[in-house]
């Protein structure tokens, strides 16, 4: 277990830090450079990189940035990328600059991307050529292109050959509370906020895994979950940096390939998404293979049934599952079961990590008594210093240092945490979020919509899909595909309804707003 202390951190005293911690993700970085200079680092479908050729080119790209586009501590870099080696090239260069790195989902449409656009304003954009097409080249004129299709104003991103593989730049001072990312999630009002993720913030929850995790003497994941996504990135992609270890990453998530990865490269560590491991359980080859080289099997991101436990536990008998809960503002996990358990508490979230003050409160924001539900507050060095560019969010969002999840759960006397449901009309589909007002201010700008209200069902292999339901103007009316197909032109396609019901009107509270519990419980 690692030692800990208590110091002020973004101005909140008394938070729980681990003592002999790193102080940035270079120096995480730096560790396993040393450790493991020859050891590969990343291996995608197209390329492998050793620790220390991962190194140079990020290096090379840091010099890129810093001498061609004047990129300086504090300034924001874009990156609409795919997991592979660009990513982790693009967050280290970012990292050793200061600089702070913006991933964008690459299943957004252009307009919800312009959005984020206009709310951080890069200085630079760092995309897949699949992707040059989503962007606004009048918010950011400068734009670095993976891949074979380039445009004429924008560079290569083999240009970074052509730069030198030290560093050429004079030494940025970086400090644990300066950030590292700025990474979009969504609240109650469904346009998305940036949450600006700090060095301290990763180290903790890559410090708190390693706690919770049975050690093993080379660690190796497959990174099939989103690099763009929080658990990607930090639980997974820095956890196995952090460990010396070798990621696997996959632009686009196929059974087979990921059981090949896991059987032929003997992979320690799967974390990911329970939609994922439900997928494989379809197959006959996963019923077939055996997993004994598994030591760690995570899970979370969307609800967990038991009958998903009771899969992974058959599947994977001498591993360590663990559940876990957490979102963009905790860093990733902030609880996650530990190694072990009872079988009564295996749908759990587990316990928080040491460094997390974990309470339930009622509507007042006063604690409850143990047992029973209210909605959950998080504190500790793994919360967020802060919401980018929104005074909103941050004054309804933090109260007395702890972030206000919106999340219904309770405690029990042995300190696991049971998520109930979610204040917030959000819908988890096979890990994406999905936020309700977002899908049904689109569906209300369709001609003759009058009211929409948007709910998440249950779905057996994506834990909820999206169902909305429509009231027509008098006299108009619509079809499923009419509508799906209008929400296709603004809505990525995890966030479009797969199922609608036509109503005559809306139930409504006195106060004119859509009593969408009654939906919920007619679902059930």
């Amino acid at each position: 277990m690692h030692e800990i202390e208590e110091i002020t951190l973004f101005g909140r005293p008394g938070v729980k830090v681990y003592k002999n911690r790193p102080s940035t993700i270079n120096d995480v970085f730096a560790a396993a450079l040393l450790k493991r200079p020859n050891i590969i680092a990343i291996q995608s479908e197209k390329t492998a990189l050793t620790y220390a050729e991962l190194n140079l080119q990020s290096n090379q790209l840091a010099n890129l940035l810093y001498i061609d586009f004047d990129i300086r501590k504090g300034q924001r870099v874009a990156a609409i990328l795919a997991n592979d080696v660009e990513f982790i090239i693009t967050m280290l260069a970012c990292s050793r600059l200061g600089a702070v790195m913006v991933p964008l989902n690459t299943r957004l449409t252009k307009p919800e991307i312009t959005y984020q656009l206009k709310d951080s304003m890069p200085r630079v954009i760092i995309c897949d050529d699949v992707q040059v097409e989503k962007v606004d080249r009048q918010i950011v004129p400068n734009l670095i292109v993976v891949g074979d299709e380039t445009t004429d104003d924008s560079i290569p991103f083999s240009a970074i050959q052509s730069q030198s593989d030290t560093l050429v730049y004079f030494t940025t001072i970086i400090a644990e509370e300066d950030p590292l990312f700025l990474m979009y999630t969504s609240g109650t009002t469904g346009l998305p906020k940036g949450a600006l993720v700090a060095h301290v913030n990763t180290i903790h929850v890559i410090m708190g895994l390693d706690g919770r995790f049975r050690k093993v003497s080379f660690m190796s994941s497959i990174v099939a979950v989103p690099m763009f996504h929080i658990t990607g990135l930090v639980s997974q992609v820095l956890s196995t940096i952090y460990n010396a270890g070798t990621i696997y990453s996959m632009r686009q998530y196929q059974n087979d390939a990921y059981l090949d990865l896991i059987l032929n490269h003997k992979v320690t560590n799967l974390t990911n998404i329970p939609t994922i491991y439900s997928m494989l359980a379809t197959t006959q080859r996963f019923k077939e293979s055996n997993f004994d080289c598994v030591i760690t099997v995570g899970y979370g991101g969307a609800p967990t049934y038991r009958n998903t436990y009771d899969l992974l536990k058959t599947a994977f008998p001498t591993s360590n599952l663990h559940n876990s809960y957490g979102a963009t503002e905790t860093t990733s996990a902030a609880t996650i079961l530990p190694m072990s358990y009872e079988d009564a508490q295996a749908i759990t979230v587990g316990i928080p990590f040491d460094t997390i003050d974990l309470k339930i409160v009622d509507g007042r924001g006063e604690e409850v008594a143990t047992g029973e539900i209210g909605e959950v507050y998080l504190r500790g060095p793994t919360i967020i210093p802060a919401y980018w560019n929104n005074d909103e969010a941050n004054e309804y969002g933090f109260k007395d240092g702890y972030w206000c999840s919106g999340d219904i759960g309770t405690v029990d006397q042995e300190g696991y945490v049971a998520i109930l449901d979610r204040k917030k009309d959000m819908i988890i589909r096979g890990g994406e979020n999905v936020y309700s007002i977002e899908v049904e201010d689109t569906l209300r700008k369709y001609p003759n919509v009058h009211a929409a209200a948007v709910i998440g069902q249950p779905d057996e292999l994506f834990g909820e899909s999206v169902k909305a339901f429509i009231v027509m103007a008098p006299g108009t009316t619509a079809t499923e595909e009419e509508l799906t197909a209008f929400c296709t032109e603004s809505l990525a396609k995890f966030k479009i309804p797969t199922n609608y019901e036509f109503l005559d009107r809306m139930p409504m509270s006195a106060s004119g707003k859509i009593l969408k519990h009654t939906f919920k419980v007619s679902q059930k």
